[in-house]
């Protein structure tokens, strides 16, 4: 049996890549599969994260896939991101990962640290796959177990498993959730963009899922997306000239089963206001939209723009774009621009900022407010 593994620690904010040769451990049980006892009082060592997902930013040591406890038989590499606290100094620790039915591991990694650390360690099938089951990933310190990460190996073949939930449509989509935001099932005529999202759980890697789109029962579009596992899922149906009025609806099919339906309609006035377009940029127009759009920006960047057009919008209303920072564990709020719009009804306008300092490289979004209601989140990236 091949065993495979990796480890990085992080401590003092410097990120240490550590290799090192690991056999199964020869010790006594490590207990049953029904419980475990872990040791965890006092001002001993704790475990405070214990993150599973099936890939990562080794740089940043960020979950860059899903955390999940439940994974395919045919997953190729399962990933822990966990983090130990009130280390003593340099002491010994151990991840092993193993079938709960089994005394052996399948791999064994090991480091030495103090006082807080964060560390990756991977796990591969010993073979062409994972055998279905209840598994951990036992996390030791000093020969004691401290805490554990379970999940489990589903095997689709072996109980209709195989869901899709939380369908749902909406014109704007939540980038790092992949939720729709505001959620309903009746648009206004001309509506250029439809977004929908959908969660799947129990589908193996490499499979097809299938949207299909119809307006008054006709197919017009399908989308083919490559299933990642269990997690949630993303398509869109787009118009540039604006989606014709009639009753459409979304099926998701997989081995050519409908697996989730939603209707709507498009048609009539808006009776809420929204953000028919926004977009980022150094520069706006005479539109109040930005001259050249763009995603990525420099980190010299010496103003960002964003131009919004809303229709409907209420009298007196508040505008928002709060521009954030994504980072691990969660997103700092860098500025917020505002304005007001007192007549309302359909507008357009643009907010900027000028952030003063060179820009941190990585993930960033621009999110938009509407009296405190969140509408819409763009994306950005500094390079």
């Amino acid at each position: 049996m091949q065993h495979h593994f990796a480890l990085l620690i992080l401590a003092m904010f410097t990120a240490v890549v550590l290799g090192c040769g690991a056999q199964p451990s020869s010790e006594s049980t490590v207990g049953s599969a029904a419980t475990r006892e872990t040791h965890q009082a006092g001002n001993g060592p704790r475990l405070s994260r214990t993150d599973l997902t099936t890939a990562v930013n080794m740089q940043t040591l960020v979950a860059t896939a899903p955390i999940a406890t439940e994974f395919m038989q045919d997953t190729p590499i399962i990933y822990f991101i966990g983090t130990l606290e009130n280390l003593p100094q340099d002491a010994n620790i151990e991840i092993r990962w193993l079938m709960r039915t089994d005394i052996e591991p399948l791999t064994v990694s090991r480091t030495v640290g103090s006082g807080t650390h964060t560390f990756i360690s991977h796990c591969r099938p010993p073979g062409d796959r994972f055998t279905g089951g209840e598994y951990w990933a036992l996390v030791f310190v000093n020969g004691e177990e401290i805490g554990h990460a379970p999940f489990r190996i589903a095997d689709r073949r072996s109980g209709g498993r195989l869901r899709v939930k939380e369908l749902a449509v909406a014109t704007s989509l939540e980038v790092q959730t992949k939720k729709v935001i505001n959620p309903k099932t009746s648009f206004r005529r001309g509506t250029k963009n439809i977004m929908a999202s959908f969660f799947v759980s129990g589908l193996e890697i490499g499979a097809t899922i299938r949207a299909l789109w119809y307006r008054d029962d006709q197919l017009i579009e399908e989308n083919d997306i490559e299933s990642q596992g269990e997690q949630r899922y993303a398509v869109s149906l787009e118009s540039k000239k604006g989606l014709r009025k009639g009753d459409y609806a979304i099926e998701v099919e997989i081995d050519g089963e409908v697996m989730a339906h939603r209707s709507f309609h498009i048609g009539g006035e808006a009776v809420a206001p929204e953000v028919d377009r926004a977009l980022l940029g150094t520069k706006l127009g005479k539109n109040h939209l930005p001259q050249h759009p763009k995603s990525v920006f420099p980190s010299k960047t010496k103003t960002l723009a964003c131009g919004i057009r809303f229709v409907n919008l209420p009298e007196d209303a508040h505008v928002q774009v709060k521009w954030i920072a994504i980072k691990e564990g969660g997103i700092d709020l860098l500025e917020t621009s505002e304005s007001r719009v007192p007549e309302g009804g359909n507008a357009s306008l643009g907010l900027t900022w000028q952030p003063g300092s060179k820009l941190a490289s990585g993930p960033h979004a621009a999110v938009i407010f509407l009296n405190d209601r969140k509408m819409a989140e763009l994306p950005f990236t500094v390079k």
